[in-house]
């Protein structure tokens, strides 16, 4: 089992569900990608450690199902907190994940872990040249706990767009100016922000 670790840089957006921006972001993205992208589909189930109720906004554990492709992997994402850093134009955070077992949200329990939410993303992502990456997805809440079938659209109304680079702590700064700089293409069809912790 291995485990990986790295510092994320990210930017959000949101457009809307015309068919028009839809069809002009696809061929934004497929010409600063050169790919078609690839069709993406999981569930994160959200955990709090009950003992850092305190910690609780700052740090995550996410449960991630893989639901396509239907590999039906399984695994575990800590949440660092974002760093609030002027220095840096994207939101950053450390990420640390590993490959596990389908029963882990029973040993997250165990553990003392409190299941806050949970939530479906499907959609579609692209890797750029430069390594960066790029989703657009829709978000499902579940109408039933632990019921994938009763999934329904958080607002169908929107489409949401993500850019993420990973790098190491000593890129961190070259790395967050050139994903930062990536996201001017996306003006003025998509507005991409860093999203400061609260």
């Amino acid at each position: 089992m291995s485990t990986n670790e790295w510092q994320e840089c990210s930017m959000k957006g949101v457009f809307s569900n015309s068919p028009e921006l839809v069809s002009a972001v696809d061929i934004l993205i497929r010409g600063l990608c050169g790919t078609p992208g690839v069709a993406f589909k999981y569930r994160d189930q959200v955990f709090s450690s009950t003992a850092l109720l305190s910690h609780a906004s700052a740090n995550e554990i996410r449960a991630r199902e893989a639901l396509l492709p239907a590999d039906q992997s399984w695994s575990l994402r800590y949440m660092g907190k974002i760093i609030n850093d002027k220095k840096f134009p994207v939101s950053v955070q450390k990420i640390i994940e590993i490959p596990c077992a389908q029963d882990s949200t029973k040993m997250l329990h165990a553990m003392g872990f409190r299941k806050d939410f949970e939530y479906i993303r499907e959609g579609k992502r692209f890797t750029s040249p430069h390594h960066f990456t790029v989703t657009v997805s829709q978000i499902y809440k579940l109408g039933e706990p632990n019921n994938i079938k009763s999934a329904q659209p958080i607002d169908p109304s929107l489409w949401f767009v993500e850019l993420t680079a990973v790098c190491t702590d000593e890129a961190l700064e070259e790395t967050s100016k050139e994903l930062a700089k990536f996201s001017e293409f996306f003006h003025p069809l998509v507005e991409l922000s860093r999203i400061d912790a609260v």
